[in-house]
């Protein structure tokens, strides 16, 4: 169960990969499929690259259960009202960079969001910029103001890639947020 054993340093750009344009709309992964925007469930079960073309969008993308490797290619999300990425529903995912992602969240959202029950690796070559809403980590648990209202936080486990983290005030770069509750797990190789 160790995301230890998944790759770290090999992007997964090739024909067994499912490319999905960010800009089309929201993406929800699921085990068995994905839907993008409005559009009509999609069943597949292989490696997804989720691109931008360096684009900035307010699409976001959720990942649902199941257990995943996504390439992030040049992605640029700010969100007004969620995370720009968010795993739920005990989502295991190894999410790999290529190019340069950037992500901003409005406040008390972390930019990926890494709840209890969920983990989230991180890989590649590439680099992510991440800016925490306030209250909100950057990578990990959203924030909050009250004690109830606060996020849980999973695990995180970094290999490569260069990643700027900045939580908003009274959040985590990589970790918890205002109020959290904590009961993660961070990890950093290398």
């Amino acid at each position: 169960n160790e995301i230890a054993s998944w790759p770290t340093d090999n992007i997964l750009i090739d024909e067994t990969t499912k490319t999905l344009d960010l800009l089309e709309g929201n993406i929800l992964i699921e085990e068995d499929g994905y839907t993008i925007g409005d559009g009509e469930k999609q069943s597949y079960t292989g490696a997804y690259t989720i691109s931008g073309n360096s684009t900035s969008t307010t699409n976001s993308i959720t990942v649902s259960g199941g257990t995943h490797t996504i390439v992030l290619d040049n992605v640029i999300i700010t969100t007004a009202a969620g995370s720009p990425i968010t795993l739920t529903n005990k989502a295991k995912v190894n999410l790999q960079l290529s190019g340069t992602t950037t992500l901003n969240s409005p406040a008390k959202k972390a930019c990926i969001e890494v709840p209890k029950g969920c983990e989230l690796s991180l890989s590649g070559t590439g680099k992510l910029f991440a800016m925490g809403g306030q209250s909100a980590a950057a990578i990990g648990a959203s924030g909050s103001d009250k004690d109830a209202d606060a996020g849980t936080l999973g695990k995180i486990v970094i290999y490569s890639g260069t990643i700027v983290a900045k939580g908003g005030r009274n959040g985590a770069g990589i970790g918890d947020g205002q109020c959290g509750r904590g009961g993660g797990k961070i990890i950093v190789y290398g």
